[in-house]
């Protein structure tokens, strides 16, 4: 597991470690501002990844995870993602990409976002598009989804 949370993060090469399971790089403070800096991170070489969190990588805009076949969470509220192709992981049960809390935190989450692509995951059980630009969406293919 990688733990990096708000640490002035520009740049970060995982690319030697192929057995990395968990790579959080989130905002953990609510009172504090983020201050994770990152504009590009190729998770494409760790195919062992179930858990990936970058909620607060303001210039993070795009974001390929086809080859992490066993990721099983994805948290990426507050972004900047203009496209996430989620099209490949059958294992992905929870999503997280929008993140809003009245009074606090009431910007638009990945305000670039206006479509994702989920009917492939099957497996998806928890969703949040709150306080982004995505419209509604058919949700007929994700029988586990708690509504």
């Amino acid at each position: 597991m990688i733990f990096l949370g708000s640490n002035n993060v520009t740049g970060l090469d995982i690319s030697n470690n192929v057995i990395l399971e968990e790579l959080l790089m989130t905002g953990t403070n609510l009172n504090a501002p983020p201050l994770n800096d990152l504009t590009s991170l190729d998770t494409s070489q760790h195919i062992k990844l179930r858990r990936l969190a970058l909620g607060f990588n303001y210039n993070l805009t795009e974001l390929d995870v086809s080859n992490n076949i066993l990721l099983e969470e994805g948290s990426l509220h507050q972004g900047s993602f203009s496209e996430i192709d989620l099209s490949l992981p059958p294992e992905l049960d929870s999503l997280f990409l929008g993140y809003w809390i009245p009074g606090f935190l009431e910007e638009i989450s990945n305000p670039l976002l206006t479509n994702v692509e989920v009917s492939n995951n099957l497996e998806l059980e928890f969703l949040t598009t709150n306080s982004t630009a995505i419209p509604p969406m058919d949700l007929s293919n994700n029988p586990k989804l708690l509504l």
